[in-house]
């Protein structure tokens, strides 16, 4: 069955979440370690928040498992005591889910993360994926999210009900909406009917072993099992899902000014200017892009109310030139592109 392990409505907080799919026998890898990165990128300040989950299968249910895992050096346990445990396709799944918030709160990387998972005797008959969930105090973005884990198995035809609400605040777009669902599956012949909140159903096939579906500005609210041939087991396995909206008030850029002139090396100066409109401060990145090549690059900080002068050198003139500014806040960032024309 699944398990709520981390739910917030409406708060300031930012959410980062990847999950690892591995998929593989120990043996695949030829050594008893494996070595993976986690697109969890550590900030500044503290996290509120870290969960790291992991899912394996053994050909016999056992207790606990000599796996141990660390990341970033740290070791979050030597052996693996299951919480949920399913037996699927001839073979036992399990997964359980670890709070590292106290030893990792200060030992993220601020790129990515480094897992390593080191495993002894023949128990584990195959490793499946690894997630990791962080969170961190953010005063100027408002999140909601649910964070579920656990085993699920669902038949042909049946239909699993996803059923909780997701609240937001009317006063703020939503720039990120992200649904992921995470299954197993015995053959490359099932097929998943994912029924979305005001978004109709969709059809997802799965492939053999695990498969991430992710939906964008959508809420799942029904899974079912449509269709299913072949030999083996019958239905799919159901390991996680996470869902997540976020909104921040980011900032309106206003071109106010976009000039060239070439200098005594022949080469061409061009100064732009921007006024920042609305938003929250924040770190951009402006770069001038000129037929798909990247010119000249600035970074500055911006703040609402404030103008930015900039000034580019590129060696020949210019001929279809874009601005494109990368905005940065907490973990996330967003594009926005500018086609200038000649004052």
């Amino acid at each position: 069955m699944f398990k709520v392990y981390s739910s917030r409505v409406r708060e300031s907080v930012d959410v980062q979440f990847d999950n690892i799919i591995i998929d593989a026998e120990p043996s695949n890898f030829g050594l008893n370690k494996i070595v993976l990165p986690i697109s969890i990128r550590g900030l500044k300040t503290r996290a509120e928040e870290i969960l790291t989950e992991i899912v394996f299968a053994t050909i016999n249910p056992v207790e606990r498992i000599k796996l141990s895992i660390s990341i970033n050096g740290v070791i979050i346990a030597r052996e693996v005591k299951p919480i949920h445990l399913i037996d699927y396709d001839s073979i036992y799944w399990m997964s359980t889910v670890y709070d590292v918030t106290e030893l990792l709160k200060n030992r993220l990387n601020p790129l990515y993360q480094r897992l390593k998972i080191y495993y002894q005797g023949n128990d584990v008959k195959r490793l499946g994926y690894m997630s990791m969930l962080a969170i961190y105090d953010a005063n100027d973005v408002e999140s909601t999210y649910t964070y579920i884990s656990g085993l699920e198995k669902i038949r042909e035809s049946q239909v699993y009900k996803l059923t909780w609400n997701r609240e937001f605040s009317k006063d703020k777009s939503t720039d990120l909406l992200v649904s992921s669902l995470m299954t197993y599956s015995a053959t490359s012949l099932n097929t998943l009917e994912v029924c979305k909140t005001s978004k109709g159903c969709v059809t997802a096939p799965l492939k053999h072993g695990f498969t991430e579906l992710k939906f964008r500005n959508a809420l799942i609210r029904e899974v079912s099992l449509k269709k299913y041939s072949g030999s083996g087991e019958h239905g799919a396995l159901l390991t996680n899902y996470f869902d997540f909206c976020s909104s921040t008030n980011t900032p309106r850029f206003e071109l106010l000014k976009y000039s060239t002139r070439s200098s005594k090396d022949g080469s061409t100066i061009v100064n732009v200017e921007f006024s920042v409109i609305d938003g929250s401060e924040g770190d951009a990145q402006f770069i001038l892009i000129d037929k798909g090549i990247p010119v000249g690059r600035i970074r500055r900080r911006v703040e609402p109310g404030s103008t930015i002068n900039l000034y580019f050198k590129s060696k020949n003139a210019l001929t279809i030139p874009v601005i494109r500014i990368l905005f940065f806040k907490h973990s996330k960032s967003w594009i926005f592109d500018y086609y200038p024309r000649e004052d």
